[in-house]
């Protein structure tokens, strides 16, 4: 059984073409890690953000996100 979350970032200008990122992200143990996680990558432009999940920590078809937040800085 996976327990941890993987997923992909993408980004675009016009929601239509998507460039993956240079970094994918993992968060190992989210199910009962209540503290706040990150991933960096290399600073870019876009107008949207899409978050694509690879794997799940129960391995269902669903993934569900509380609260992101973008730092800019």
């Amino acid at each position: 059984m996976i327990r941890r979350l993987t997923i992909q970032q993408l980004l675009t200008w016009d929601g239509k073409q998507w460039t993956k990122c240079d970094v994918s992200g993992e968060f190992s143990n989210i199910m009962h890690n209540p503290l706040p996680q990150f991933v960096r990558w290399q600073k870019k432009s876009a107008r949207y953000l899409k978050l694509e999940p690879l794997t799940e920590i129960n391995g269902k078809q669903l993934v569900t996100v509380g609260e992101i937040g973008i730092l800019t800085e």
